[in-house]
């Protein structure tokens, strides 16, 4: 498998799940009072506004990952495109969370649906990086070494540091580079 084309696929998909974010605001359905019914899906915008930034930040991680890889394999290749569909999905959790603030019911849930999607999302991004580091699997010589034992204990602490502390609300890119010491670090925009 070609690195290059693994990228150029990649940024495919998210150029399409960034764009299909847009399709997660409802139309109007009432053009005579067109000022209203904008301003009623400002939950919606809030939510667009902020998973648009969220994937444009994965975009830009993902980019980062890709620059220290030396080669990529079937595992790293199969953990990219879980990846991928994880991210793909993100506009359809928005558009729940988005109608549920308009509409003043479920958010909650809506809520919790998608920090549970974010959760799963941040979960598949260590896996890829792990993956990828653990010791120096695909990595390329320019990216400074982590000594083995320090990587094992990272991939460790680095896996419940994600866990517990995206549940509290950060975003996983800041998550991942709040990992001291851990090889993580490189996803640190």
């Amino acid at each position: 498998m070609n690195k290059e084309r693994l990228e150029t696929f990649s940024d495919g998909v998210f150029a399409i799940a960034i764009t299909l974010l847009v399709l997660t605001i409802a139309q109007p359905s009432n053009y005579s009072a067109l000022t209203h019914q904008l301003s009623k899906r400002w939950p919606s915008f809030a939510a667009y506004a902020v998973s648009f930034v969220v994937i444009g930040i994965m975009w830009l991680n993902h980019h980062t990952i890709f620059s220290h890889l030396d080669r990529i394999d079937s595992g790293l290749f199969y953990l990219n495109l879980l990846l991928l569909m994880t991210i793909v999905f993100i506009p359809y959790p928005t558009g729940v969370f988005g109608e549920a603030l308009r509409r003043g019911q479920g958010a909650r849930t809506a809520a919790i649906f998608y920090t549970a999607v974010m959760a799963v999302n941040a979960c598949v991004w260590a896996a890829l990086w792990l993956y990828a580091s653990v010791g120096r699997r695909l990595l390329g010589a320019e990216l400074p070494g982590v000594p083995e034992a320090d990587s094992h204990h990272a991939f460790h602490r680095g896996r419940f540091r994600v866990q517990r502390r995206h549940w509290g609300g950060m975003d996983q890119s800041v998550l991942m580079s709040r990992c001291p010491g851990c090889a993580c670090r490189v996803l640190r925009v």
